[in-house]
């Protein structure tokens, strides 16, 4: 059950990159790092929560937990190979993070938006209608924004996944040491 440690290694690369793109205010790149951070976190709180459960069960699932870990750490959404675990949806598992901190699929929503090339990520972070309405407007004005929406929101959700990604994975560790002691006695507490 290594794959907490492989979050952290992904959160702390996602989490060094986006801290300097907030820091040249580069805020589009930030947030989509950002996004991607949550998306880490959702994997980590479900691994969290199916490492909990698979403890306290009587009837424990050895092959659920096994076909949860190998979609976790080797599924793929594109390879042609049928032989290949099926990825996890991570919107699920946003959905099912959102059940215990309501509010981060709204958030992680706002950083999708961000991520793609429409409003939030194009024209409101890059473009200033001069003139009148946006609709009206007489000349448009190209170039990063000085301040947008997405920066106090994505420092916000960096901030929240951070300091979540934190709390599960320091919890994860009890858990693992749990499950190996488990699996050594020859899994049959």
């Amino acid at each position: 059950a290594d794959d907490g440690e492989l979050l952290f290694h992904r959160t702390a690369a996602l989490a060094t990159a986006t801290v300097d793109l907030f820091e040249q205010n580069r805020v589009i790149p930030a947030a989509v790092l950002t996004r991607s951070i949550v998306e880490t976190v959702a994997v980590l709180f479900d691994f969290h929560e199916k490492l909990e459960r698979f403890l306290k069960d009587e009837d424990r699932d050895r092959h659920a937990l096994d076909e949860f870990l190998t979609r976790c750490l080797m599924g793929s959404r594109n390879n042609p190979n049928p032989e290949m675990p099926k990825a996890v949806n991570i919107l699920t598992l946003i959905d099912r993070l959102e059940k215990t901190a309501p509010g981060v699929r709204f958030i992680y929503d706002a950083l999708c938006e961000i991520a793609h090339p429409n409003w939030a990520g194009t024209f409101g972070a890059f473009g200033k209608g001069v003139g009148g309405a946006t609709w009206e407007m007489t000349e448009l004005e190209l170039g990063p924004a000085e301040q947008i929406p997405a920066y106090s929101a994505g420092l916000s959700m960096l901030s929240g996944s951070l300091a979540a990604f934190d709390y599960y994975y320091n919890g994860s560790g009890e858990l693992v040491r749990q499950l190996n002691d488990y699996f050594d006695k020859g899994g049959t507490q």
